[in-house]
């Protein structure tokens, strides 16, 4: 595998686009996780167990155990879960609630209304802004 060499000012650094795209998968996994740990802790304020939760969701107790161990899923199981669990989005993706969540679901509605410029402007706001802090 050839590494790429990037110059940033007078220093250089190597630069490996497939520890790039590894760095990516494994941030992708650790967010399924934190999801997965979310729904555990919602599911076990409920008092409910496993059984519980995928009989409400009219799924296995093994599909839930994927999912509360960071597996993906469908949207159509996302759905069942909120109602199961009597959520919002907000709180199984971002462990928030209240005006927090709200807010964060108000966003996202306008972003999907967004072109792929006008996401892609709007993230570089957000990420200056977050570099003032």
């Amino acid at each position: 595998m050839k590494t790429h060499v990037c110059t940033y000012g007078a220093v250089g650094h190597s630069f490996n686009p497939f520890i790039l795209l590894e760095g990516k998968q494994v941030m992708k996994e650790m967010k399924n996780i934190e999801r997965g740990r979310r729904i555990v802790a919602l599911r076990e304020q409920r008092n409910m167990t496993q059984e519980q939760l995928a009989d409400a969701m009219e799924i296995s107790r093994g599909a839930l155990s994927n999912i509360e161990n960071g597996g993906d899923f469908k949207i159509s199981t996302f759905e069942s879960l909120m109602a199961a669990l009597l959520v919002s989005p907000s709180q199984i993706l971002y462990d928030c609630e209240g005006d927090k969540a709200s807010i964060i679901e108000d966003i996202t509605q306008e972003l999907a209304m967004m072109s792929e410029l006008e996401l892609r402007k709007m993230l570089a706001g957000l990420r200056a802004a977050n570099a003032v802090k």
